[in-house]
């Protein structure tokens, strides 16, 4: 039951429990109060105050210093009465609830907390206060609660952990996309299976399945990813939260050492993505055929006009697309510019063999991808170097008929994980943008030929 006033008889005691509206209310108010306290603080250091800081994992000055130790140390201050006064008024919204006290972690859970606030404030009150429920009791929630509940839950941990391998660890790799969303599966299956015992196993994945797209939809909504890579990201993300909602429905304490390597998989996944080796190069592959001879194909490989405007879907979506190429000087040590919706490729030439091949380097490469978002957001970390092209060629051979195979490489290394998954994603990316350049390639060497 919701409560009329925060706090008891006594207006400086912290109340046992407290509604859903009252709960509301002073979390607007101190949340509001903080923000005004942390941008004096800011001021006062000489520092840019923005709220980012609270929803963008990577720029939570909370947890990275940079060498600000006076800013860190006086936000933390700050920081530190409020989660108290926070974590205390979780507790009695908990209670009122009748949600199990350990619920109160995903307070404390960075980045995704808002949205475990957001969950605390629409659960409604269950216990009359001079009605407790023996110690040991189950809770009792409606069916639609739990869900509600055990999804949340399940998002909240996932979004957790999404700021702990950004934020903390710069990492993008199979301790975000494997262990995160198995993890967050298995959570919101075993909590919808304690608060609503005699729910199918269906309804644990689907909570599961809820979990996830909950977690790709606060990402969107707060403009920290696109939505090409969310579509990316959401196979992997959705099939892996379902079998961690198998494990979380039938071995979380049957078999309490399968149990607990399930949740040790976790860190041990962020931390071979810490420890990773240099990623290995990789190699995308494309060919043509042009009804003209290499000499001709030639000239049009080393530099070419304007490509007409692209309208596949894929460029459409936001991946770079090349629009031209020029070259200044000749031979090896040229330095070759491919323009790109994005900006441009610098590529000095490593290899010049007229009619036969054309090799290059990659200097300086632009955003491989314009993000799609509802709004203008922080520039998402992976376009910083987690994809780097490193290497180009041109091979063309002479076919018998007088025809050309031109055949365009690209290596590059990929720095986010599971290799073979989003190696997958890079390879049709590539591949399509080598055609795009290809077909023109051979559409202007078979005008030129006649």
């Amino acid at each position: 039951m919701d409560q009329d006033t925060p706090f008891g008889d006594d207006a400086m005691t912290l109340p046992d429990r407290i509604g859903r509206l009252p709960f509301l209310a002073w979390g607007v108010l101190l949340c509001l109060f903080k923000a005004l306290l942390d941008a004096l603080v800011f001021r006062f250091f000489g520092g840019h105050w923005s709220p980012l800081i609270y929803v963008h994992p990577v720029k939570a000055p909370l947890f990275q210093p940079d060498g600000h130790w006076g800013l860190w140390f006086s936000l933390w201050a700050v920081a530190v009465p409020f989660l108290y006064l926070g974590a205390r008024l979780t507790l009695a919204r908990l209670k009122d609830a009748n949600l199990p006290a350990g619920f109160l972690a995903l307070f404390f859970v960075p980045f995704a907390n808002l949205l475990f606030f957001v969950l605390a404030s629409t659960v409604p009150g269950r216990t009359p206060p001079d009605e407790e429920p023996p110690r040991f009791a189950a809770p009792r929630v409606g069916p639609m609660t739990a869900f509600w509940v055990a999804s949340v839950s399940g998002a909240v941990l996932f979004l957790g952990v999404l700021g702990v391998s950004l934020g903390l660890l710069g990492a993008y790799g199979s301790g975000l996309f494997v262990g995160a969303p198995f993890l967050a599966g298995m959570v919101a299956a075993r909590i919808l299976v304690i608060l609503s015992p005699g729910r199918i196993w269906i309804w644990s994945m689907l909570a599961a399945v809820t979990a996830g797209v909950l977690s790709m939809a606060v990402l969107v909504l707060l403009a920290q990813e696109g939505a090409v890579c969310i579509v990316m990201a959401a196979p992997l993300v959705l099939v892996l939260s379902v079998l961690g909602a198998m494990v979380g429905r039938r071995n979380w304490f049957r078999h309490p050492a399968g149990s607990a390597a399930c949740v040790a998989l976790l860190p041990l996944l962020l931390l071979l993505d810490v420890a990773a080796p240099e990623p290995p190069l990789r190699v995308v592959v494309s060919e043509v055929i042009v009804a003209a001879p290499p000499e001709v194909v030639w000239k049009q490989v080393v530099a070419f006009p304007e490509l007409p405007p692209a309208t596949e879907w894929i460029f459409r979506a936001g991946v770079a697309a090349p629009l031209r190429a020029e070259i200044q000087g000749e031979g090896v040590g040229a330095v070759r510019r491919c323009e790109f919706s994005t900006g441009a490729f610098v590529e000095p030439v490593t290899v010049w063999n007229p009619g036969h091949e054309l090799s290059f380097g990659v200097t300086l490469q632009p955003d491989l991808l314009r993000e799609l978002t509802l709004y203008p957001g922080p520039r998402p970390p992976h376009l910083d170097d987690y994809l780097r092209c490193r290497q180009g060629q041109f091979v063309l051979e002479a076919l018998p008929d007088g025809h050309t195979r031109l055949v365009g490489r690209t290596w590059y290394q990929l720095r986010m994980g599971p290799q073979n998954y989003w190696g997958f994603w890079s390879e049709v990316f590539i591949h399509r943008i080598h055609l795009r350049v290809l077909r023109h390639v051979a559409t202007l060497s078979e005008g030129a030929h006649g």
